[in-house]
């Protein structure tokens, strides 16, 4: 009788162990487009173009999908953060959706001009602060973004490059951030980065055909 009374004690302690361990849903990181009165590619007159994925260049990293890790507790170790898509095709999107927006062509084949580039950061970080070292007091969530852009003719094949265009957003937590919270910074982050290429003179005259 005993062997069986303990069963739902050793469930319950394997269930919360797995929930500790973090298994944090993947993050759906959007687009929202920021006002943007120096919108420089919305003053050229329309271009076809051709937008291909950047290439993944973050130091030391293979998965495709990892942007962060979060801290849960004081002197205890994270849990990886994930996007619900290869970061190269959230960028690609967030470009797409800008040059759109600004009046250009987002084409597969016949283009005027190729866009390409790399990326060499997307990363959100948790920090754990205390005042006594022992109760949290709040966190510190900080998204990061860093990419280089390179603008192909497709006539000429004459190719020019960009950057670097950076962003960061950051936040003061007093709960524990949830997914929903870190898809907004990271958000901040992605928009304000996209802002950037947007007001960039001479990124917009290089795309003139």
């Amino acid at each position: 009788m005993k062997r069986y009374l303990r069963m739902p004690f050793v469930v319950m302690s394997l269930l919360l162990a797995f929930v500790v361990s973090g298994c944090a849903p993947a993050l759906n990181i959007k687009y929202r487009p920021m006002e943007n009165p120096d919108n420089h590619l919305a003053s050229i007159p329309p271009v076809k173009i051709k937008l291909v994925n950047l290439a993944d260049k973050r130091e030391s990293m293979k998965d495709t999908v990892l942007i962060g890790e979060e801290r849960t507790g004081i002197n205890i170790g994270g849990h990886d953060v994930r996007s619900a898509q290869p970061v190269s095709e959230i960028l690609r999107e967030a470009m797409k959706a800008e040059l759109t927006r600004s009046g250009h062509n987002v084409v597969e084949q016949n283009e005027d001009m190729l866009i390409r580039g790399e990326l060499r950061y997307f990363w959100l970080k948790t920090e754990v602060n205390s005042e006594d070292g022992h109760t949290i007091s709040d966190w510190d969530v900080t998204a990061e973004i860093k990419i280089y852009l390179e603008i192909v003719n497709a006539g000429t094949g004459k190719s020019e490059m960009f950057g670097p265009y950076y962003a960061k957003n950051n936040e003061k937590r007093y709960i524990q951030p949830d997914a929903n919270i870190m898809e907004r910074i990271f958000e901040g982050a992605l928009g304000e980065l996209i802002r950037r290429v947007s007001s960039d003179p001479k990124f917009a005259t290089a795309l003139k055909k």
